[in-house]
């Protein structure tokens, strides 16, 4: 059940490509999918905020900010091939594709950013790391290279602690 809106983040892209593809862009259609897009991302964003409190651990989370943000990139590939294949038909809606695309990184750098600063809080990144990752996150493109970076650091800070023998006094 906590895995649902990450589950609904992951998918909800391609089911907005499929309404289009086939009602076309019409308004309701657009309205339906606009609608979809907002209460999956807003969704998201709160439930990223919340996601410390609902058990998941730093490297959970960036677990998930990699996958989703590897799941997403046919999306803004097709998206990219439509806009360079319908060019001059497209101009008008290109501000609100560029809108939504950004909205769909930043829903899923949130649970990248939150993990980097829960890994930071537990000293597993350094100010520094956990600050450039951030600013990655936050980037087209370089998003994918610091989640995948943030999930490979916290993930040896666990193994790293895993291994570590606690000590016996005698």
């Amino acid at each position: 059940m906590k895995k649902l809106p990450l589950l609904a983040l992951l998918g909800m892209p391609y089911l907005v490509l499929v309404l289009v593809m086939r009602q076309g862009l019409s308004a309701a259609c657009l309205e339906l999918t606009a609608g979809i897009f907002a209460g999956v991302v807003l969704l998201n964003f709160v439930w990223a905020l919340l996601a410390g409190r609902l058990g998941f651990s730093a490297r959970q989370l960036a677990f998930w900010a990699m996958l989703l943000k590897i799941c997403h990139i046919p999306f803004y590939l097709l998206v990219f091939a439509v806009g360079v294949l319908l060019n001059v038909m497209i101009i008008p809606l290109l501000p609100f594709m560029a809108f939504m695309d950004y909205l769909l990184l930043l829903s899923t750098s949130l649970y990248g950013i939150r993990a980097l600063w829960a890994g930071r809080r537990q000293g597993s990144l350094s100010l520094t790391a956990a600050g450039v990752c951030t600013a990655l996150q936050l980037l087209f493109c370089l998003d994918l290279a610091g989640a995948i970076w943030g999930w490979v650091r916290l993930r040896k800070a666990d193994y790293s602690s895993s291994r570590r023998q606690p000590e016996t006094k005698n």
